[in-house]
């Protein structure tokens, strides 16, 4: 079958747009949702008392000793180290729930297996192996494999994974003559015009 690959490759790049936007917009609205639960009590207590720590040394010692009494002070690290871990773990948890709800309830709903992105751009999922829909086990291998990498790029970048995510997506599309991502690859899908699935 050969596909459409200029309009496809267009209406993709907007699909995971609205997509990307979407990730984020969930991920600030969970941010606030769930800043009054325990988790986020924990981080918050483990920041004030590496911060009343600092504040008191800063006041008994002033600025030029700070940093070494800082460092061989191990209730200050452990203090600080907590507070690191919580916000990492805080920011893991709710990036995986917004992808959960975006990239595999939404599409394991919707009886194409698509995103809400892919929905409004007219795209869908097409397997190319058994020239069909895509199944619910594609739709979660396509989850599985969007967490994994989100896994491998959050640590490096942060927030500005929402921003590198869709750029790495789209050279990786750029790159081979079917503009298939990893994941399109790995979970043996494509993407085609939603109107031609009929004339297939």
């Amino acid at each position: 079958m050969e596909h459409n690959t200029k309009p496809i490759l267009f209406k993709r790049f907007i699909a995971d747009g609205f997509d990307i936007v979407s990730l984020f917009l969930v991920f600030i609205l969970l941010n606030i949702l769930l800043n009054a639960t325990p988790l986020f009590n924990n981080y918050y207590k483990h920041v004030e008392n590496y911060k009343a720590i600092e504040t008191e040394t800063l006041n008994e010692y002033g600025t030029d000793k700070l940093e070494e009494i800082l460092s061989e002070d191990e209730t200050y690290q452990n203090e600080r180290f907590a507070a690191i871990l919580h916000s990492y773990l805080i920011r893991m948890g709710i990036g995986f729930l917004g992808e959960l709800i975006l990239f595999l309830i939404i599409p394991l709903i919707n009886k194409d297996g698509l995103t809400i992105g892919k929905q409004l751009c007219g795209v869908m999922l097409f397997d190319e192996y058994r020239q069909n829909k895509i199944n619910k086990k594609q739709v979660i291998a396509r989850f599985v494999f969007i967490v994994l990498s989100s896994v491998f790029i959050y640590p490096w970048t942060g927030i500005y994974s929402f921003l590198l995510y869709p750029v790495l997506r789209f050279i990786i599309l750029m790159l081979n003559k079917k503009n298939k991502t990893l994941t399109d690859y790995l979970s043996r899908t494509m993407y085609i015009e939603k109107l031609s699935y009929s004339s297939i």
